[in-house]
């Protein structure tokens, strides 16, 4: 027990940490911080725990030193749960949600596809050993790998039918004039291209661990690379 809270603490310092830094990069972005702000941070603190869990596991394979970190995927998990069930409950509490427009309900449905995921996933882990007695280890381990993939697509596809038409604006035209920092890119972007990554490197895995290597580096390669590009596409 003390160890596994031990675990939930490591879990939660790094989670309010993420938490902390997207926070205090939209307020640079935008000059201001609010609720509105505030849940911004929140889903991209989730969307990146979520990846994370997806992708440790991976690393571990690939890389020894990363053996350490799997026994926090269980705590980092749900912690995601606890951070996007928090988005979705402040979205529906701030004035600039529309919940009556057709493009907002198509991405609530999406939203709450992905958090009815999480919540079996959250409900099978912590019900620990009845859950695999009535399932068996390797149904058990079957849903909470597969589930979560398809919770991270069932995220990625809600982020980019909000998002997409934002990230190309920007490039095309800049920022608005309402930003304190219109050349700083959308934190949206930087959260959904990681999960990308994770998603890309993933499916590297099926053409064996040394492919799988190649892809992996291969991705890595490329995602600094967007990062670099997108922070300096209004300042050259």
């Amino acid at each position: 027990m003390k160890e596994q809270l031990k675990r939930y603490g490591i879990s939660l310092i790094a989670s309010f940490g993420i938490f902390a830094i997207l926070s205090f990069y939209l307020f640079l972005r935008r000059g201001y911080y609010d609720l509105f702000i505030a849940n911004k941070a929140l889903a991209g603190t989730a969307f990146v725990l979520l990846a994370f869990v997806l992708l440790v596991g991976l690393l571990a394979r690939y890389f020894v030193r990363f053996d350490g970190w799997l026994i926090y995927r269980k705590e980092i998990g749900i912690v995601a749960f606890v951070f996007a069930l928090a988005h979705g409950v402040v979205s529906f509490l701030i004035p600039q949600f529309n919940l009556f427009s057709w493009a907002a309900l198509a991405n609530v449905n999406l939203w709450l596809g992905g958090l009815a995921l999480l919540i079996l996933l959250f409900l099978t882990v912590i019900s620990g050993n009845w859950a695999i007695q009535k399932f068996g280890v390797q149904k058990w381990w079957f849903f909470q790998q597969w589930g979560a993939r398809l919770a991270l697509i069932l995220v990625l596809y809600h982020v980019f039918l909000m998002k997409y038409g934002g990230w190309a604006d920007w490039f095309i035209h800049g920022g608005s004039k309402t930003l304190a920092r219109p050349y700083l890119p959308p934190l949206s972007l930087f959260s959904f291209l990681p999960a990308i990554f994770v998603v890309v490197v993933r499916l590297g895995e099926f053409f064996g661990p040394k492919i799988g290597k190649v892809i992996f580096f291969a991705s890595l390669s490329l995602l600094a690379a967007a990062y670099l590009i997108s922070f300096l596409w209004w300042l050259v």
